[in-house]
């Protein structure tokens, strides 16, 4: 597991920037749900930031995601900027109005097994500045999943490969 410190930070960055190999591998995922700046509400990233993360974590991908603007031209910057691929999204979510309901592991484990791993998209919800960067909370779900008894075989499915054929991969 990922040692963090108060904060929520990673002591010393992502395992692999430390020469490390993680106890999970999520290689190639694809977070569908990434939050980064600029925005009214403080990001731990930009978007070539958030590229650069994703490259660091060996993502295969993020869609960017704002509370106020569209996304795509920001993803579409970053991809020139870093050769990373990104994609933009328009949200139209009711974040003024209502909290987002937050799923622990095991309501997801409980979901993976009432539905099957194929209909399951696993995304982080992450890039706020108090909270770990994307790669390295998804990371931490893939380890909560494993305790909880999901197979890698489908959170490979939920964070690889059903997010890539959402993309259109």
């Amino acid at each position: 597991m990922v040692p963090y410190d108060a904060a929520g930070r990673p002591a010393g960055g992502h395992p692999r920037a430390r020469g490390e190999e993680p106890v999970f591998d999520i290689r190639g995922a694809i977070d569908l749900h990434v939050h980064c700046g600029p925005e009214g509400i403080p990001r731990r990233f930009d978007a070539i930031g958030m590229a650069r993360h994703v490259r660091e974590a060996g993502l295969a991908g993020a869609v960017l995601k704002s509370h106020v603007a569209n996304t795509t031209s920001w993803a579409e910057l970053a991809w020139r900027a870093t050769g990373v691929r990104l994609f933009g999204s328009i949200t139209l979510n009711h974040h003024v109005l209502r909290d987002e309901g937050v799923a622990t592991a095991r309501e997801t484990a409980a979901l993976f097994r009432a539905v099957g791993a194929e209909r399951v998209v696993l995304t982080s919800d992450l890039g706020q500045v108090h909270t770990p960067p994307p790669g390295d909370g998804l990371l931490r779900f893939a380890e909560a999943l494993a305790a909880e008894g999901i197979t890698p075989h489908e959170i490979a499915t939920a964070m690889v490969r059903n997010p890539a054929a959402l993309v259109g991969d």
